[in-house]
């Protein structure tokens, strides 16, 4: 046996042994062969026996290779993580400033509302004061018109009343000639008998 298959690990030499019994009971094969194998199965046993002290030292290396082998994977999938939030991150910070450009901005335009507004305030508030002192006026012309008007109505009624007067005259003589009266004669005629 040379030294390459000294180094083979004990599970591979369990697998061996493990397939050529395998073959020793399923397959049909001469005595020659199955003699042949036999001596191949008990060579491997002897170098499983001579590796049983290294069978330790092989367990231990296959421990520590699954041990690395979790950490590798736990700290792959840490390091995704940490990758996935400085993304989330920068993300986030790009989105702030944005933000901040755009608050920025709406403070200009804010001021420029503003200072548009003060304009727009103090022309109300000058032609405010310009309203009031034609609304003064106006109060003393309403006052002298009010004066006027009371003498107007009194003539407005007086005239009416004499035109009223006059159709009436016109009804009556209407009713006592026979005449034939209008829808306006009635109603005439009506006013005057109240």
């Amino acid at each position: 046996v040379n030294k390459a298959e000294k180094q083979v690990s004990p599970e591979m030499l369990k697998k061996q042994i493990e397939k050529i019994d395998y073959v020793i009971q399923t397959q049909p094969m001469s005595f020659d062969k199955e003699q042949k194998l036999m001596k191949e199965m008990k060579t491997l046993k002897k170098e499983l026996l001579s590796a049983g002290t290294a069978t330790t030292g092989w367990a231990a290396i296959s421990t520590l290779k699954k041990d690395i082998n979790k950490l590798r994977k736990k700290s792959n999938k840490i390091h995704k993580g940490i990758q996935s939030q400085a993304a989330n991150s920068q993300s986030k910070h790009e989105d702030v400033v944005s933000r901040s450009k755009d608050i920025d901005e709406l403070k200009e335009k804010e001021k420029a509302a503003f200072d548009k507004f003060k304009e727009f305030k103090e022309q109300f508030v000058a032609k405010n004061e310009g309203l009031k002192a034609l609304l003064k006026q106006v109060d003393g012309i309403k006052g002298v018109l009010e004066e006027h008007n009371v003498v107007l109505e009194e003539e407005q009624k007086k005239v009416a009343a004499k035109v009223m007067k006059e159709k009436a005259k016109e009804v009556d003589k209407k009713v006592k000639s026979g005449g034939k009266l209008t829808t306006e004669d009635l109603l005439i005629f009506q006013r005057s008998m109240k």
